[in-house]
């Protein structure tokens, strides 16, 4: 990792120390060793607390933890907020909608919700990431152009030998099924009521792997 030059960033570090909350046993120089590995890279324990994102009890382990190394940082502010809101969410769950006499200005109509939804819409796209697909940035050859010519051509033959040969197979074992030559259990009743193209497909599959 050194020698591409890939370091821990805060978040690793959170992690780190969250580990330490699920150990039966709290080793505090090990938890030294990551709050002095911190500083060295230029992070203090407080910068973990205003910059990263927690989940459920994340932030109250990790100010455990640190707490075993006299780094007392409970009362240190996010500066990120939450990691995720969801307005419209907040006011379908509030115990008050529907209640218009106690609290009108958190209830609204049927008729708003679009509005609403729209409005969210609009704030999630705000923060999509567009990535461009690998084949789409490199060229590619002629020759990568023909295999995959061919591999669909071959695909193409596949699936209708395929078809044939299960719709001829269902046929040989429903004779075989209604004039009673099994001597052990007939599949027939199973295959009979899987279509032959769902078949088709998880052969398909099976070749491709």
């Amino acid at each position: 990792m050194k020698e591409d030059n890939l370091f821990p960033n805060l978040q690793s570090y959170a992690g780190y120390l969250e580990a330490f909350s699920n150990s039966k046993y709290m080793d505090v120089t090990e938890i030294q060793q990551v709050v002095d590995e911190m500083k060295t890279k230029g992070f203090v324990p407080e910068d973990i607390l205003k910059n990263c994102v927690f989940k459920g009890d994340q932030r109250e382990k990790i100010i455990k933890v640190l707490g075993f190394v006299g780094a007392d940082i409970s009362a240190v502010p996010s500066e990120i907020g939450e990691a995720y809101s969801c307005k419209l969410l907040q006011q379908l769950n509030d115990k008050s909608f529907g209640k218009g006499e106690r609290f009108p200005s958190v209830c609204y109509e049927e008729k708003d919700i679009p509005v609403l939804a729209s409005s969210q819409l609009e704030i999630e796209n705000c923060y999509s990431l567009q990535i461009t697909s690998v084949d789409a940035i490199n060229k590619v050859n002629n020759l990568t152009l023909k295999s995959r010519k061919y591999l669909e051509e071959c695909r193409e033959m596949w699936r209708k030998n395929l078809t044939a040969a299960i719709k001829n197979f269902q046929n040989i074992e429903k004779n075989c099924h209604m004039r009673g030559f099994h001597k052990e259990e007939s599949i027939y009743p199973y295959i009979a009521v899987v279509d032959t193209d769902v078949l088709v497909n998880l052969l398909l599959q099976v070749r491709k792997q």
